[in-house]
């Protein structure tokens, strides 16, 4: 829900975000941790993925992933 563009922080993971160990690797190898600033660069809802930039590091999340992690 956040628009393309947008700067936003990293507030939490969800319950359900920390049960699933690929996911927080995937988190953790993308420095995506709480308090971590990054930017939305792309939605892509028919491909299920969202691209986000940290830093100079710019990746693909899926959206189902991205539903277990809050921002602001």
């Amino acid at each position: 829900q956040i628009p393309e563009g947008k700067q936003v922080e990293l507030e939490y993971i969800t319950e359900g975000g920390e049960r699933d160990a690929r996911l927080l690797a995937f988190l953790q190898e993308h420095k995506l941790v709480p308090g971590t600033k990054l930017q939305v660069l792309d939605v892509a809802p028919s491909l299920g993925t969202i691209s986000l930039k940290v830093g100079q590091d710019k990746f693909s999340l899926g959206i189902e992933a991205a539903k277990k992690i809050r921002v602001h």
